[in-house]
């Protein structure tokens, strides 16, 4: 509240996380039994196959968003929005979270970080007129932006063809809801 002047307390945001947690457990729950007979997604080999799913990822986004005129993409901004789900080899062949989401399917990574996530919704910020609004930052605010555009455009049917990327956009929502007493725990100060 005093810090990103939020009309929460952490108490709000405890019970608004643990509900997110239980709501997104469910859809995943119902999602797998829907899939049950589905192939598991593979994790991409080579760093060429990963970029070949980025590209394509944009792609049927981009083609989404227009087609079903959800967001509207303002001249001037780029072709191809750079990602941050980059293929990187670690050592034993390890990867952490998002890596294992986004090497079966960028889909959900790159939605939430480029287009028309994190990485459009800046580039449109800065070209409003207003000196106020095309300069201020809130993380809270663009973190609110990024989740609303994952769930919006999984209800408005993104994933309607792609049923087991569906479960990592739930798996998604499920570590960031499971995150969200922690962090709150350092930021009250309950744990170091």
């Amino acid at each position: 509240r005093n810090v990103l002047l939020m009309p929460f307390t952490a108490d709000d945001l405890r019970t608004i996380a643990t509900r997110e947690l239980n709501r997104t457990r469910t859809f995943l729950a119902i999602e797998r039994y829907r899939n049950r007979d589905l192939p598991e997604i593979t994790v991409a080999a080579t760093a060429e196959e990963h970029a070949a799913r980025v590209e394509a990822a944009e792609a049927h986004i981009r083609d989404f968003m227009t087609r079903n005129q959800l967001v509207s993409i303002p001249e001037g901004l780029p072709e191809r929005f750079e990602t941050d789900a980059f293929w990187i080899v670690r050592a034993g062949g390890k990867r952490h979270f998002w890596e294992e989401i986004t090497y079966r399917d960028p889909l959900n990574n790159h939605l939430h970080a480029s287009i028309p996530g994190h990485r459009f919704e800046a580039l449109v910020q800065r070209m409003n007129d207003n000196p106020i609004r095309s300069r201020y930052r809130d993380g809270v605010r663009a973190e609110g932006w990024a989740f609303y555009i994952e769930e919006m455009f999984v209800q408005a049917g993104l994933l309607d063809e792609r049923p087991r990327a569906k479960e990592l956009f739930y798996i998604a929502q499920l570590k960031r809801a499971a995150r969200v007493p922690a962090e709150l725990a350092m930021q009250t100060g309950e744990v170091d």
